[in-house]
């Protein structure tokens, strides 16, 4: 094999590598997303049209959580739409769901707010201006066509889920949280029909992700990890490589590369 292929393997096996990352557990052994999302599947017929796909046809909620699930960045529709599905939890009238910048957690931008808009059908659309726009700044975050006064750094993006009673935010960053757990998941769209409550049934596409939320502390705290706390699907997203994944293949790359040059000068 020559180096080439050589390098070309080393750099997909270490992507791999960050695509196959653990399942995260759920407790109870997840029946309570599983739930969540059945419903989702095995909706009744109705006025919005005839019955979803069989049960049979959702994701398992255990095996089919897809990695990487940090850090997101928008398609070139230019705007996400962030749909509504369900919040099963106490804590609601307390929670901030949003995006922030991968930069800079600490620049945010809300998008829904449990004690106000968490309502069947509740959809918002975010979008990440690119550069050259003549009306906005380069990176200004509109939400709904409006300015929020935010910018970010690029297209690079995280979700959050703030809990104001709690002084706690959760990010789609496991290193971000203060009790190092996981406290997002998210499922792909495999092309089968749902329906989004409020709405009539449509595909859920491949660039479609429902993501499930935890919003209390584990494994010691008082968490159930049931990640039913809030649960929305985004549109028009696509995952990008975690950190250390794209570190790993530049250290691959790197490795590789300085081979191929000592073979070359041998």
């Amino acid at each position: 094999m020559n180096i080439f292929k050589k390098l070309a393997l080393a750099a997909a096996l270490v992507a791999g590598f960050g695509a196959a990352s653990a399942s995260t557990a759920l407790g109870g052994g997840g029946a309570a997303l599983q739930g969540v999302i059945n419903n989702l599947y095995g909706c009744a017929a109705d006025s919005f049209g005839p019955a979803c796909s069989p049960v049979t046809d959702a994701p398992n909620v255990n095996t089919d959580q897809h990695a990487p699930d940090e850090l997101w960045a928008l398609n070139a529709s230019g705007g996400s739409v962030t749909s509504f599905i369900i919040s099963l939890a106490g804590f609601a009238p307390f929670h901030t769901f949003g995006v922030y910048d991968a930069a800079n957690s600490g620049n945010f931008v809300s998008l829904f707010s449990g004690a106000t808009q968490y309502l069947p059908g509740a959809q918002v659309t975010v979008s990440i201006v690119g550069l050259g726009n003549a009306f906005f700044d380069a990176g200004s975050v509109l939400v709904n066509g409006a300015d929020s006064g935010k910018n970010f750094a690029s297209n690079a993006f995280g979700y959050f889920l703030g809990v104001s009673n709690i002084s706690e935010t959760w990010y789609s960053q496991t290193s971000l949280n203060t009790d190092g757990q996981d406290h997002m998941v998210a499922y792909r769209g495999d092309g089968d029909t749902i329906r989004i409550p409020g709405y009539a049934q449509g595909e859920w596409a491949s660039n479609e992700y429902i993501l499930a939320f935890e919003d209390l502390a584990g494994p010691q705290g008082p968490s159930d990890r049931n990640f039913t706390d809030l649960v929305v699907l985004v549109e028009s997203v696509r995952t990008l490589p975690e950190p250390g994944t794209l570190a790993l293949v530049g250290l691959s790359l790197a490795g590789l590369g300085a081979l191929a040059r000592r073979r070359r000068n041998a």
